[in-house]
C-alpha cells in the first residue's frame, strides 16, 4: 500500500470509530430491540441478558458515579479519617492496618471514636502503588490516606 492510501485508510476507520462512538447509544437500542423479539420467543431465559448486555454503560456508569459520589459526601459527614499502613512482616508476607477516625453520634462525651483492623494479606494483594514503593525503594512500610485519595478519585471523575 502506499503511503496515501495507509494515511486514507487510518483516516476513514478514524471517522467510522468516532462516528460509531457518537451513535453507540443508539446502536445498542436498536441491537437490543432486533434481537429481544426473537429471543423472548425462541430462547426466554436469555431475554434478560440481552437487554443488560446491550445498556449504555455510559449512562450507567453516570448514574452509579453519581450515586457513589452522594453517598461518599454523607459518609465524610461522619468519617474524619482513614488510613491504610501496609507493613512487611518479618517472615517476608505482608499486613495492612486500617485506622478510622468517626464523629460518634450517639456519645457527646466521647465525640470521636477510633477504628483499627489488622490483616494479613499477600504481596499479590498489595497495591500497585504500594508495590512500586517497594520495588523502587526497598520500604517495608507504606501509609495511604484513604480519605484523600477517594476525595481525589471522585474529584477526577465529575
Amino acid at each position: 500500500m502506499t503511503p496515501l492510501l495507509l494515511l486514507l485508510t487510518a483516516a476513514v476507520g478514524a471517522g467510522f470509530a468516532a462516528l460509531a462512538l457518537y451513535f453507540w447509544p443508539s446502536l445498542m437500542g436498536w441491537a437490543r430491540e432486533h434481537l429481544l423479539p426473537w429471543v423472548e420467543r425462541v430462547v426466554p431465559t436469555l431475554a434478560n441478558d440481552v437487554r443488560v448486555a446491550f445498556q449504555n454503560l455510559d449512562r450507567v456508569a453516570v448514574d452509579v458515579r453519581r450515586t457513589v459520589r452522594s453517598a461518599w459526601h454523607r459518609l465524610r459527614r461522619v468519617l474524619l479519617s482513614e488510613v491504610a499502613e501496609f507493613v512487611q512482616l518479618i517472615d517476608g508476607g505482608w499486613a495492612v492496618q486500617i485506622t478510622s477516625y468517626l464523629r460518634n453520634l450517639e456519645d457527646a462525651a466521647k465525640p470521636v471514636v477510633k477504628m483499627t483492623s489488622y490483616q494479613e494479606i499477600g504481596y499479590d494483594e498489595l497495591p500497585d502503588e504500594v508495590r512500586a514503593r517497594v520495588l523502587t525503594g526497598g520500604v517495608q512500610k507504606v501509609n495511604l490516606d484513604i480519605v484523600e485519595l477517594r476525595d481525589q478519585l471522585l474529584e477526577e471523575t465529575h
